[in-house]
């Protein structure tokens, strides 16, 4: 005869399944951050130009530099005057490009879509590490109530005090579980909160 589940076998199966659906939404969470990473990136493409021109010029300053004296010496005077003032001409372009990309950084950084989209960023982080945290609570819960379990199998015969025992510990353990079950529904909040904010800029960039 198979002996009747104990509160306590009850509550590790239930807080299993309660980490499941913890471990889906962690990863749902995950999937949406990285979305936000990708939106935050796209939008930070102007930003990346306007550095890579800056340096662009830097380095055309450094070779003019080695121009200036080249242009001075005998044979290498002509074609030193003719890429300096390529390099000059470059240059100009550059800095008409680089002055565009910062206009549009500026657009981009002050936009209500960009400001959103890093808060998403910021809260999915967050969120993301609330659920590492419900999933240790649980996992040490699970791996408490499996040593209890089999240290009293081993003990003892599964007998009516055996069960109160038990069931005893489980009215323990079950108060410990409301703590990661109310930051559960305050976090699914938070999530939908977030997605509001990815779908909107993700639609309406």
């Amino acid at each position: 005869m198979i002996a009747p589940e104990t509160e306590l076998e009850a509550y590790r199966a239930n807080i299993s399944e309660t980490r499941s659906n913890i471990v889906e939404m962690h990863n749902e969470v995950t999937d949406l951050r990285e979305v936000a990473d990708d939106v935050i990136n796209a939008l930070e493409t102007p930003g990346k130009i306007e550095d890579e021109l800056e340096s662009l010029g830097t380095d055309i300053d450094t070779i003019l530099k080695v121009l200036t004296i080249t242009s001075k010496i005998g044979a290498l005077s002509a074609p030193s005057k003719v890429l300096i003032k390529t390099l000059k001409d470059a240059k100009k372009i550059i800095a008409d490009l680089e002055s565009k990309a910062e206009e549009a950084r500026k657009k981009i950084e002050a936009s209500p879509v960009k400001i959103n989209m890093d808060k998403a960023r910021d809260k999915l982080v967050s969120i993301e590490l609330s659920f590492m945290q419900m999933e240790n609570q649980i996992d040490g819960q699970i791996t408490a109530i499996d040593g209890f379990l089999c240290t009293v199998d081993i003990l003892a015969p599964r007998t009516d005090a055996w069960e109160a025992l038990v069931n005893s510990i489980a009215g323990d353990v079950n108060g410990s579980v409301e703590a990661v079950n109310d930051l559960y529904d305050s976090v699914k909040t938070e999530v939908l909160e977030a997605k509001d904010i990815i779908d909107g800029a993700v639609v309406n960039p």
